[in-house]
C-alpha cells in the first residue's frame, strides 16, 4: 500500500481529501518523484531481490538512471536510497563516503518496532508503505538534496530517540527503504 502526501494538500469543494490522482503509481514513477532534478552523474541506489537474502553482500544494489530503469518487475521485492551517490574511479558505491546528497529521510518499522503511524498524524509524512501488515515505513521529502550529513544523521537519531523509528536505522546516507510496488514477504 502507498499512501502519498502533496506537499500542499489541495482540497476540493465537496471534501477535504487529498489529491493522490496525480501520485506515482509505479516504483519508476515513484522515483522519478523523488529524484526529479538530481544533478549528473549523481545516482541513487535500488535492490530488487526474491524473498528475504541472508547475507549481507545481497544488499549491494546497483545505481539507478531513470531512462534505464527496471524497478517494476513486481515478482521482486524492491528497495532504494534516499540518498544519491557520486561515483569514483571504480563506478558507483552504495557508502557514506560516496554520498553526495540526502532526498529525505525515512522512519521505519512503524506499528511494530517503533511508534503506531498514527502519532504522524500531526506532521503527515510524505509518503507511506505498508511493508506488512500493520509495519510501515514513512518518508519525509526534503524541499531539495541536503548535503550537511552531520544535521541528517542528527535528525534521524532524534527520530530513533523519540520512537519514531526502529533503532536499528542507524545510517541515513546509506539506507535503504521499500519502493511502493513489491512482493510482500
Amino acid at each position: 500500500m502507498l499512501t502519498l502526501s502533496p506537499t500542499l494538500p489541495e482540497q476540493t469543494d465537496q471534501t477535504a481529501e487529498t489529491d493522490v490522482a496525480s501520485a506515482p503509481t509505479t516504483n519508476a514513477e515513484f522515483l522519478n518523484a523523488i529524484f526529479s532534478g538530481l544533478a549528473e552523474p549523481q545516482r541513487p541506489f535500488v535492490l530488487g531481490f526474491a524473498g528475504k537474502p541472508k547475507d549481507r553482500k545481497a544488499w549491494g544494489g546497483e545505481a539507478w538512471r531513470a531512462d534505464k530503469s527496471h524497478t517494476d518487475n513486481a515478482a521482486l521485492n524492491w528497495y532504494f536510497s534516499l540518498a544519491a551517490y557520486q561515483p569514483d574511479d571504480e563506478g558507483y558505491h552504495r557508502r557514506e563516503k560516496d554520498c553526495a546528497a540526502v532526498y529525505g529521510v525515512m522512519l521505519d518499522d512503524l506499528g511494530t518496532k517503533a511508534l503506531p503511524l498514527d502519532r504522524l498524524d500531526a506532521c503527515p509524512p510524505s509518503y507511506v508503505i505498508e511493508t506488512s501488515e500493520g509495519n510501515f515505513q514513512a518518508g519525509y521529502l526534503f524541499t531539495g538534496p541536503v548535503t550537511d550529513f552531520a544535521s541528517i544523521k542528527d535528525l534521524n537519531q532524534s527520530m530513533v530517540e523519540a520512537g519514531l523509528c526502529d533503532p536499528g536505522a542507524k545510517s541515513p546516507t546509506t539506507r535503504y527503504g521499500r519502493l511502493p510496488d513489491f512482493t510482500p514477504s
